[in-house]
Formats: C-alpha cells, structure tokens, sequence
C-alpha cells in the first residue's frame, strides 16, 4: 500500500433538503509522485453525491484531500450505498483503493 486515505469508509448523515461534506486525505507513503484518480459509483435520485476534485498529484510523503459531498432531497429517507474508487499509479506500480460510502437521511 503506497496511497492510505484518512478513514477507511465514509459516512455522511444528513436531514432532508440539506447538504454536506465529507473530507478525504490521501497520504503517499512512497518516494515517488502519485498520480490519483477519484471516480464515485451512486445511482440514487433522492440523494445526490459528488466528488471534488476527482484528481491530483501527490509528492512523495505529502498529501492531498477530496471531498464527497452529499444532498438530501425532500423525498429522501434511510441508507443510500456507494463507494469511492481512488486508482493511484506510480512511475513503478498503481494500486486500487475502495471506500464505501453511507448517506443516512433522517426526517428532521
């Protein structure tokens, strides 16, 4: 493992017509400079989620921090599922990282 992210799942609770955000660092172990990619798989309408940024470089021994960011709509209510793939590359190797994700919308 090269690239370890601050938490090992996301969990963002939320009331509905809100929003939120939820922040990921990326750490690199490595001497090299990783290059990631951030990709979310989500297909639910009541709740929307994002990822920003979905890429970046970072040095060796540094950091770099993304966010998912969730919104509940009127209709929304209990566990929405998902997760954050983050593919790290090397000049000398790349490795996948899954991060599941779980949006609890609440009615107040």
């Amino acid at each position: 493992l090269f690239v370890s992210a601050s938490v090992s799942s996301i969990y963002l609770p939320l009331s509905r017509n809100t929003s939120s955000t939820s922040r990921v660092t990326l750490t690199n172990l490595s001497g090299e400079n990783a290059s990631v990619s951030i990709s979310l798989t989500w297909s639910y309408s009541p709740v929307m989620g994002s990822i920003s940024p979905s890429s970046g470089t970072i040095s060796p021994n540094g950091t770099f921090s993304f966010d998912f960011n969730g919104s509940a709509d009127n209709n929304a209510l209990g566990n929405y599922v998902g997760s954050v793939r983050i593919q790290s590359t090397l000049p000398s190797a790349s490795e996948t990282l899954t991060l599941p994700v779980n949006v609890e919308v609440f009615s107040s």
